[in-house]
């Protein structure tokens, strides 16, 4: 039951976030995350690690922002040459943004 719900919240802000609109001088915040899942020779079957990605955006115009993205990932479970290790990832992406549909409400 819980991921049926869990799965109805993502559609509604999926659905939500399709409808929006943005306006000159409006921050939008925004979180990704992503489950990373393995199943090899390397790796144990099941989640493995996860990726974290937050972002700001400044609207400079209507349709044009400026986001600042940030990430971060983790892998665990991950043998080289017989050694058990782990991998940590960091990233700093800024992007200028222009949105060819903006639909006035």
């Amino acid at each position: 039951m819980n991921k049926f719900l869990f799965l109805i919240l993502c559609l509604t802000l999926v659905y939500y976030n399709s409808y929006s609109q943005s306006l000159q001088n409006d921050i939008k915040l925004t979180v990704s995350a992503l489950p990373l899942f393995g199943s090899s020779d390397g790796f144990e079957s099941g989640i493995n690690g996860m990726v974290l990605k937050p972002s700001v955006g400044y609207f400079i115009s209507d349709k044009t922002s400026i986001d600042i993205n940030f990430s971060y990932a983790t892998l665990n479970d991950l043998t080289i040459a017989g050694v058990d290790s782990y991998y940590n990832s960091f990233a700093f992406i800024p992007t200028l943004r222009n949105n060819f549909i903006n639909k006035e409400k």
